[in-house]
């Protein structure tokens, strides 16, 4: 006897054999395993997942369009696919993880070169101290120059904290602002826009194909094309007469920037000076010896902008981020080197 759609041997199909997605399930051929129709289930709740983005949920989507294209049901497949689903759901807090190590380790390194020439400088004003007490000069002399020593070591270390805040507050390869000071930029924005409707555009850049400069010309070589990118979108953003503009490096080859009163129409108009002021750069591969290994390299970036609206009153930065990235998506779905803006 022919069993109903989504019956299996283990039972019926969790929602019912009649439900449009057991028969999609069984007519695709999903094997009688309950794993398998578990992680799919999964899988398809985990696209209505407020808690994920819309990059994640696209991402997802695409997985189980690949199982069923694929009908590879095998016991590895399925390892592959929860190893797949859990790298989907985990990369936002893996990708944060990543740059607040590497945003560590520069710190680290910087505080250590600090501390270790304060110590000296420590050191000198012992000495110096020494020396003025021992002197034989009057006591008022002595005082004098003790306190020109403090007050030598206390500028120093005001400009060491200045220093420190800045490393704390930048990305250590391309100069821009990292993901805490973005997020602190949002925050002002969100408090510009609650207070007194000021509006705030966002454009959310991704250099494409970066993977393949990577790939090809190693990864030196695609860090000097961030800072040549980086240095880019800093320049023409200013040549566009915005002000207070701020640019971050959002991760990996993603940049955001930040354009305060700014709405989707003059959002959209400086996303577009910064896509034909990239498309018209023209980058020289050298190695570290200086030797060419290719002239005219020429890259694009895909643009998303996202604006503020009434409703983003409530969860502001996500929101903004959100409609951003989606029109982002869109872009580099279209074709790449493109602006798309995200709807009202």
């Amino acid at each position: 006897m022919k069993k109903p759609a989504g019956e299996t041997e283990m039972g019926i199909c969790l929602y019912s054999g009649e439900s449009p997605l057991c028969r999609m399930l069984a007519e695709s051929g999903v094997p009688a395993d309950p794993r398998w129709y578990t992680l799919i289930f999964t899988l398809r709740g985990l696209e209505h997942d407020p808690t994920l983005t819309l990059r994640q949920k696209s991402e997802i989507q695409n997985l189980v369009v690949r199982v069923l294209k694929l009908r590879d049901y095998s016991e590895a497949r399925l390892l592959e696919v929860i190893s797949q689903k859990e790298q989907i759901v985990s990369s936002p807090y893996r990708e944060k993880l990543t740059a607040l190590v590497r945003e560590s380790a520069a710190m680290v390194k910087e505080f250590g070169e600090l501390l270790g020439r304060r110590t000296g400088d420590v050191q000198g004003l012992e000495v110096a101290a020494l020396d003025a007490v021992s002197s034989g000069l009057p006591a008022e002399e002595v005082a004098q120059t003790l306190r020109r020593h403090f007050r030598a070591l206390v500028d120093t270390l005001q400009q060491d904290a200045q220093e420190l805040q800045r490393l704390a507050t930048t990305d250590p390869l391309t100069g821009l602002k990292n993901r805490r000071a973005f997020d602190a930029a949002l925050e002002e924005r969100r408090a510009a826009f609650a207070e007194r409707s000021e509006g705030t555009a966002l454009l959310m850049l991704d250099i494409d194909h970066f993977k393949d400069v990577n790939d090809t010309y190693g990864h030196p070589i695609g860090d000097k094309l961030l800072k040549a990118m980086a240095e880019r979108i800093v320049q023409t953003v200013a040549k566009s007469g915005v002000a207070d503009a701020g640019t971050a490096r959002y991760g990996g080859e993603e940049f955001a920037v930040i354009l305060p009163g700014l709405g989707r129409e003059r959002g959209a108009a400086v996303a577009e000076e910064v896509r034909k002021a990239v498309e018209r750069f023209s980058f020289v591969v050298r190695t570290s010896e200086g030797e060419v290994l290719k002239k005219n390299l020429r890259v694009s970036v895909s643009i998303g902008v996202g604006a503020t609206r009434p409703e983003f009153l409530t969860a502001f930065a996500s929101r903004l981020v959100d409609a951003a990235d989606t029109a982002l998506l869109a872009a580099k779905s279209a074709g790449r080197n493109l602006v798309v803006v995200a709807p009202d």
